[in-house]
């Protein structure tokens, strides 16, 4: 499916970054956008509606997207040429996004 724009007015807006992380996640999920990849354009987005939902205690919290933030910025602790490692944190990452995949429509 095409994904949603985030060119609306709030609650628009709000809804649409919902759907939009949703749709990556669900790329993700299902092998149509690598790990890396996906995660990226989820906590890009995380950066646009910040004023919606505003972090509490850990980064990405308030997007529902704390523990997704974590496995991410975990590649920057992967030694260089060390796959398995690297093929850890991709399935990690997958695993996250198979669960943000099933958030509800409205629910961080």
């Amino acid at each position: 499916g095409e994904a949603p724009s985030l060119r609306e007015r709030p609650p628009a807006a709000r809804d649409a970054a919902l759907q939009l992380r949703r749709y990556y996640a669900a790329q993700v999920a299902t092998g149509t956008l690598s790990p890396a990849s996906g995660a990226s354009e989820i906590l890009n987005l995380r950066f646009a509606v910040d004023e919606f939902w505003r972090d509490r205690e850990w980064a990405g919290d308030g997007f529902g997207i704390a523990k997704l933030l974590g496995e991410f910025y975990s590649y920057d602790n992967v030694p260089e040429g060390n796959e398995q490692a690297r093929r850890d944190v991709d399935a990690a990452i997958v695993s996250e996004c198979a669960r943000l995949a099933q958030v509800p429509d409205g629910v961080v």
